[in-house]
This record gives C-alpha cells, structure tokens and sequence, in this order.
C-alpha cells in the first residue's frame, strides 16, 4: 500500500470518529448538543484538527444527516422485492413510521432539510413507487407529483404526530398497530372505485 492510500484510509478512519462522536452527542442532546468543541474534547484532539476533516459544524450535521437519510431509504426499500406495487407501498408506509417511532432523532434530522422537493431522495423514491401503483390502477389516477405530496404529507404528519406521543398510547406495538391502522384506511381510501 502506498503513501497516498495510507493517507486516504487514516482521512476516512478520522473522518468517521469525528462523526460518530456527533451522532452521539446528538442522540444524547439533539443537535444543540453538537459543537466542534464538544466533538474535539470527546476524541482528545484540538478544534483546529476537527477542521482539517470538516469546513464547519453544518457540514457534519450535513453528514449526519445524509447517512440518517440512508439509512431511511434501506429501512423503506426493506420491501422492494414485493411485485404488487400497492402492497409494497402498504408496507413502505408501515416501515416509515416504524422508523419514526424507533428512531426519532434521527428522523428528526432528516427532516431539516433545505432541499428542493425534486432534489429529496425520500419524495422521490416514493413518487417512483407511487408512479407505479398508479400506473398498476390500484390506486386513482391523479398526478404523481400530487399523490407523492398527498402521502408523503400524511406519513410525515402520522409519524410526527405518533413519535410526539398526541395519542393516549404508551407502548411502540400498540402505536405502530395503531399507525398501521390508520395508513390501511388511508391508502385504501386513495384506491377510490378500484
């Protein structure tokens, strides 16, 4: 192994101890509980070194962020191989609020974004299942930018609302049972006459 590779594989080892030390200090606190201080004490080396890795405190929230938006999207694609596409997007939208209710930070984070919708990973791997329930005729003809704003809107606003705990629930089986019901008269509303 040369110099250079050495190199590229102590960044990235840097890189990711900078991170993981973030991620903790944001599951723990939120992200007030981020600063480049905090991360530089935790890892036993001076601010000036985190900066060498990281323009700023934005870029590793920015990190933070896009591998909690990846993870997401792996929870969400945990169905993919099913060939009925309404029944794949029945179970994506049980997963999203399963992620929801066993992760909320992280959703949290995911959702501070500044992202066009275009431009958002999540809106768009659900516009492309959607696109395809629609095209199935399971579900009513409507635009895809339209039907990917109606359920995007209502995962996001049931998992807020079940992560805040606004319902007399207490335990995570009986919140996403409860959830569960909820997405099952949603999307079977959308179905209309089909």
């Amino acid at each position: 192994m040369g110099i250079s590779e050495r190199k590229k594989r102590e960044r990235a080892k840097m890189q990711k101890l900078i991170l993981d030390t973030a991620n903790t200090l944001f599951l723990k606190g939120g992200l007030q509980n981020i600063s480049i201080r905090k991360i530089a004490d935790k890892i036993e080396y001076s601010p000036a070194t985190i900066y060498l890795y990281f323009k700023d405190k934005d870029e590793i929230i920015n990190s933070l962020r896009e591998k909690s938006v990846n993870d997401f999207i792996k929870k969400l694609e945990e169905y993919s191989f099913i060939k009925d596409h309404f029944g794949r997007l029945k179970n994506m939208s049980n997963s999203w609020v399963e992620f929801a209710i066993s992760n909320p930070e992280k959703y949290k984070l995911i959702f501070l974004n500044k992202e066009k919708v275009s431009e958002d990973k999540i809106y768009t791997y659900l516009s492309d299942i959607l696109l395809k329930t629609i095209s199935d005729n399971r579900i009513q003809r409507m635009p895809v930018i339209e039907g990917t704003t109606i359920v995007f809107s209502f995962l996001h606003g049931l998992s807020q609302m079940v992560m805040s705990r606004k319902f007399d629930i207490r335990s995570k089986a009986e919140l996403k049972e409860f959830a569960e019901n909820i997405i099952n008269r949603f999307l079977n509303g959308l179905r209309g006459g089909y």
